[in-house]
């Protein structure tokens, strides 16, 4: 059974242990000091292909509904943020910088089909960002398959640990 219920669209924890939240206790910022599920503090992505430097793949988090499919390093990184900013944690260090003040719109973002889901994953990887300061991550990835893991100090760190990795297959 999954200790929590969250609503998607407010990015709240609305019940716990069977006990629905109300009023302030449902607040995320309240709720968030007490306790973020250590499941939600993990990324998980089983990586399906891998061509010419570009991956695609799958990304677990119980924060989404259903697992996320991807088809760039770019789209997984921005899944990844929006729940970390959604859960605010890691909170972050700072702002991010934009050109526009407009939303970015989710609509890039959709489940991963049962085709996906089935299809052999060339590596899975789980990332725990345990740090977001100087406008990056900072944290642990660990590669499944080969029982290794390595810390990132920077965002882009991580991308070339994830490439080490995926190179084999080219």
């Amino acid at each position: 059974m999954i200790p929590y219920v969250i609503n998607r669209e407010k990015g709240e924890i609305c019940e716990v242990n069977g006990q629905r939240l109300e009023g302030d206790e449902a607040d995320m910022t309240g709720f968030k000091d007490r306790c973020i599920p250590y499941e939600m503090k993990a990324n998980l992505i089983k990586i399906i292909d891998y061509r010419e430097k570009n991956l695609r793949g799958i990304l677990y988090n119980p924060f989404y509904e259903s697992p996320q499919y991807f088809d760039n390093l770019a789209q997984c990184l921005f899944m990844m943020e929006w729940v970390m900013d959604s859960l605010d944690f890691p909170q972050r260090g700072k702002e991010n910088r934009v050109f526009s003040q407009e939303e970015l719109k989710g609509t890039w973002r959709r489940r991963a089909t049962p085709q996906e889901e089935r299809l052999p994953a060339m590596a899975t990887f789980q990332i725990m960002v345990l740090f977001r300061q100087n406008a990056s991550w900072q944290g642990n990835l660990a590669w499944r398959e080969r029982e290794l893991d390595a810390p990132f100090r920077s965002v882009l760190e991580l991308i070339c640990l994830i490439d080490s990795a995926l190179s084999y297959w080219e």
